[in-house]
C-alpha cells in the first residue's frame, strides 16, 4: 500500500510544482496583464503596444490578438489603432506556426 500512496504524493507534488512554474510572473505574462488592464480602460492603443511586446516574447495569445487588432482595426477598435495588414498577417502567421487554430482559420479565410 505504501507504493501507491508514495506515487500519488509524488504526482501531486509534481503537479503543484509545474503549476507554480506556469503561474510565475514572466515578461510576456506581465505584458498580457498590462494589455488586459488597458483594454478594460478602453485604451486600445496602449493594449496593442503591450500585446506587441508580449508577441515579440513569443506569447501566442498576444500574437493572435495583436494580429487581429491590426488586421481588423476599423471594425474592432476604431481610430485608436491604425491598421497594418502586413504586420497583422505576420503576427497571425507566427501564432499559426505555434498551432493557434483561430489564426490558422483567419489566414485560410484571407487566402480564399
Amino acid at each position: 500500500m505504501k507504493l501507491p500512496r508514495t506515487l500519488a504524493t509524488i504526482g501531486a507534488l509534481t503537479f503543484f510544482a509545474l503549476s507554480g512554474l506556469t503561474n510565475a510572473a514572466t515578461p510576456d505574462k506581465e505584458e498580457m496583464s498590462l494589455a488586459t488592464d488597458a483594454l478594460e480602460n478602453f485604451r486600445y492603443d496602449l493594449a496593442l503596444a503591450h500585446y506587441r511586446k508580449a508577441a515579440e516574447l513569443g506569447n501566442v495569445d498576444a500574437q493572435r490578438t495583436a494580429g487581429m487588432m491590426l488586421l481588423y482595426d476599423d471594425a474592432t477598435r476604431g481610430v485608436d489603432v491604425p491598421g497594418n495588414r502586413e504586420e497583422g498577417i505576420r503576427l497571425l502567421q507566427q501564432a499559426a506556426s505555434q498551432g493557434c487554430r483561430i489564426s490558422i482559420a483567419v489566414l485560410a479565410r484571407l487566402n480564399r
